[in-house]
């Protein structure tokens, strides 16, 4: 199976097609339902939804009624509900899971890649990782197979790389599934901003492109996704809370959150016990913790 990634990123962004114009927007849970706020923490659609997750490329997942749609900036349903799982939009493709199966739509919602694969990752620079038949496969935005071999488990791909594990070990092979880095760490997951969180030795730290500690393993616990580096910063757990270290190890933000979401668009959610807040890359609250 793919290597999963559990957690979600929540800091949502869009890109206004009329206008070009980058434009934030965060996911907010209010009274037992989700909407979004803008940066400065004013309410831009309001709760309505079960769920909701990241814009990308316009469009954002929404939860009504057990089932996933789309929405635009506007709160128009662009992509009806009928979707039991999907990931953000990337490279104009999203992976859905519909009937116990993945496949790929476009942003009209229609299928791109039918739903053929036990589980997909999204694509970058024009690959995905899938599930198929028991093995991950690398396949191209038409659903080709693009390298002969299968692997045991993989990551998707990001920054021409992808985590792949081969007897126990995890290691990064490049676009040809050719081995770039050799299987040497006990997990990692893909790279973001040229580093790659791995753990070796029983502790977590982060590699560069050539497999070389930039910050060497120290930390007992991190997320697979919210412990990868956005803006400049990684959510990393020291003792019981979670805090945000820069690029050299050192916590810029310190450790008092319950949970905590990586950075976008210089925003971050964080949790407090049950409730949720952002913080600016400060650790200012921009939006206080409420449910």
């Amino acid at each position: 199976m793919i290597f999963l990634l559990f957690l979600l990123l929540t800091s949502v962004s869009f890109e206004n097609a009329a206008s070009n114009q980058t434009v934030a927007l965060y996911p907010v849970l209010l009274d037992g339902s989700w909407g979004y706020i803008t940066r400065d923490g004013k309410l831009a659609i309001s709760p309505q939804y079960e769920s909701a997750r990241t814009f990308s490329e316009g469009l954002a997942a929404v939860k009504i009624g057990g089932q996933w749609g789309f929405i635009n900036a506007q709160s128009d349903m662009i992509i009806a509900p009928q979707f039991d799982e999907t990931e953000p939009f990337s490279e104009g493709l999203a992976s859905v899971q519909i009937c116990e199966r993945h496949g790929y739509i476009n942003q009209k919602g229609r299928f791109h890649i039918n739903p053929m694969y036990d589980a997909a990752s999204s694509f970058n620079g024009g690959l995905a990782v899938v599930t198929f038949h028991g093995q991950d496969r690398i396949i191209d935005e038409n659903g080709v197979f693009t390298v002969s071999r299968s692997f045991y488990r993989a990551g998707g791909f990001s920054e021409g790389l992808a985590p792949v594990q081969e007897k126990f070990k995890w290691g990064f092979v490049d676009t040809k599934g050719e081995w770039v880095i050799p299987p040497t760490f006990s997990s990692a997951v893909p790279y973001s901003q040229g580093l790659a969180l791995v753990k070796f030795k029983r502790k977590f730290g982060y590699v560069d492109k050539q497999g070389r500690f930039v910050i060497k393993p120290q930390f007992d616990i991190a997320g697979e996704r919210n412990s990868s580096f956005s803006e400049g910063m990684a959510a990393i757990r020291a003792s019981s809370a979670w805090g945000y270290i820069n690029r050299t190890g050192d916590f810029a933000i310190p450790a008092r959150f319950t949970w905590a979401e990586p950075f976008s668009n210089g925003l971050a959610m964080v949790h407090v016990n049950d409730l949720i807040g952002y913080i600016d890359q400060n650790g200012q609250y921009i939006w206080e913790p409420r449910k």
